[in-house]
């Protein structure tokens, strides 16, 4: 019996060493390895953002984070307090690290030089440095909502960086490295380096010297008018390319953490939801002459006001223009006027140009949180609806879609699709990914959009928009002043926004710049007043530093007469 059983048992030994070693061999070896390699992982360098000049805008610097491996601490309460002093930390949420029964604890990430050297010199057991990278953005503030910024770990959480996370952050490696069971590293142990992979370079659209202009200018607007928020932006109306956005109340992307969230989490270029006001007439004029529902000869009749249903709408002129031409009623902003033509172009007509010209839909730019604006239902829309959209109001537009349907008049009739990243390269510099410039849709004929053009620069050389005249350069434009939509829906008393969309040159426009802003405080507020100028000196600036030749003979334009149909086609 003694014998049978040493053999069963025998036997039962053999068939679990059977087991151990060649069924469950993988795993448990496996495991085994787990408990000694430590793998630690090593970031891999965000790619750089530059301009289309190649100006370096925004970086990779490296920066140390410190961890611990809690059992190798021998005085954990000294080592507690004496890192809480240098780092700045809470001393008992330090300990209660240290007192875990983990083998890995991030202390802090990304510290200062200064910092790092300090707790290195006082080479304390169980306590390690990873190097990483901290992004830098050079130029501080500049063009601060559409590049973004990024998390402690280096994602994407805001503009560019976010929509192009993927592309930026790169390919993470590691260092595997052998530790005894108390987690102490075996000299002449295992090692395994993975390098880590760089992420991709962006090229941008972005001119960093009009950039600057535009910071400029929205900080002038600021210091004169203190409004809520204020956008800039200059487009080129051919192409689409962003080459240049500004926004106001503006941070600093390195100190993201120190500013509001209400600051950097919603970019004003293409979120803010506003009435355009009378900067829309632009689209209802070109509808207008498209469809053929005006000619230049056409004549209209303002006494200050006109009725629509049992509504009573004014002009801002209060005594009336008279007896006007078309010519005169795109000159004067006149809202009868542009009411008449309105209703001339019916609900579905006008309707149909809304949704080409892109309004009520993103525009597609590469910015995350992008709004669609908003455009009363068409079923449900009536005469008295169309007669305030026709004028501005009504109808919310994002400043980003309203630069884009006014390029669109003004480039020869086609809405291009707006970008910001002109190439994505890699560490080679090799280009992997060109974005190329996107037409859309022909939403209204060359012709339509010349003697836009030439309406648009005459509101500037004898309209409402002489403010944003520029000396020996030809410009167009027009100027808007709307109320503020309150959260009942109707109008906020004292609120309005104000704003300027131009275009220069006239002939051959390079630049399309709109200046919108948002409740600016005092007794002005009128968009020729407040926008207007802005646009005036930005193009003047922006055309002097892209070598666009002074027009000669600009002076003598101001005595021309708009073409007529016969004289475009």
């Amino acid at each position: 019996m003694l014998l049978v059983a040493s053999i069963l048992i025998f036997f039962l030994l053999i068939t679990r060493l059977v087991w151990i070693q060649f069924i469950q061999g993988d795993e448990l070896s496996e495991k085994a390895s787990s408990y000694r390699m430590r793998k630690i992982p090593v970031e891999a360098e965000r790619g750089s953002i530059y301009d289309r000049n190649m100006n370096e805008l925004v970086s990779s610097i490296s920066a140390d984070s410190i961890y611990i491996t809690p059992s190798r601490i021998k005085d954990k309460e000294k080592t507690a307090k004496l890192l809480a002093s240098l780092l700045d930390m809470d001393e008992k949420a330090l300990l209660d690290k240290m007192n875990k029964n983990t083998y890995f604890e991030w202390i802090k990430r990304k510290v200062d030089w200064d910092t790092a050297k300090k707790i290195r010199e006082l080479q304390i057991d169980g306590v390690g440095f990873v190097e990483e990278s901290r992004r830098f953005y050079r130029q501080g503030t500049l063009a601060a909502h559409l590049l973004g910024f990024v998390g402690i770990d280096n994602q994407g959480l805001t503009g560019i960086e976010k929509t192009f996370d993927e592309e930026l952050k790169g390919v993470p490696g590691y260092i595997v490295i052998e530790h005894d069971a108390v987690g102490r590293e075996i000299p002449q142990a295992l090692h395994r380096y993975v390098a880590p992979r760089q992420g991709h370079n962006l090229i941008l659209t972005l001119d960093q010297t009009v950039q600057y202009f535009v910071e400029r200018e929205l900080d002038r607007i600021v210091e004169e008018f203190d409004p809520t928020s204020a956008v800039i932006i200059v487009m080129n109306p051919k192409t689409g390319e962003i080459i240049a956005l500004g926004v106001r109340p503006t941070f600093n992307p390195n100190m993201w953490q120190d500013y509001e969230s209400c600051i950097w989490d919603r970019n004003m270029a293409i979120w803010y939801n506003y009435e355009p006001g009378s900067t829309f007439k632009i689209i209802t004029a070109a509808i207008a002459l498209e469809e053929k529902k005006v000619s230049m000869e056409d004549y209209f009749y303002c006494s200050g006001n006109i009725k629509i249903s049992d509504r009573r709408i004014r002009c801002w002129e209060p005594e009336g223009h008279g007896s006007q031409s078309f010519k005169e009623v795109v000159k004067n902003s006149c809202n009868p006027g542009f009411i008449e033509i309105g209703l001339r172009i019916g609900i579905e007509r006008f309707y149909s140009y809304l949704r080409n010209f892109g309004f009520g839909d993103i525009t597609g730019i590469e910015l995350p949180g992008e709004a669609k604006g908003i455009v009363i239902d068409e079923k449900k829309a009536t005469n008295l609806n169309l007669a305030i959209m026709s004028i501005g109001h009504s109808i919310a537009v994002t400043p980003i879609q309203i630069i884009t349907a006014v390029s669109a008049v003004i480039n020869g009739g086609y809405l291009v699709k707006p970008y910001i990243v002109k190439e994505i390269r890699d560490e080679n510099n090799k280009v992997i990914k060109e974005n190329k410039p996107q037409k859309i849709r022909q939403v209204i004929s060359e012709s339509t959009s010349l003697m836009m053009r030439k309406l648009l620069e005459n509101v500037v050389l004898e309209g409402t928009g002489k403010n944003a005249y520029v000396e020996g350069y030809s410009v167009g434009g027009k100027t808007g002043t709307a109320q503020v939509v309150d959260e009942d829906g109707g109008y906020a008393h004292g609120k309005y926004v104000s704003s300027f969309v131009g275009f220069a040159p006239v002939d051959d426009p390079c630049i399309a710049v709109l200046v919108m802003v948002q409740e600016p405080k005092g007794d002005i507020y009128y968009g020729s007043e407040v926008a207007a100028p802005v646009f005036a000196r930005l193009a003047r600036d922006i055309l002097r530093y892209m070598g666009i030749p002074k027009q000669i003979d600009i002076e003598s334009s101001k005595e021309h007469d708009i073409l007529d149909e016969t004289d475009v086609n």
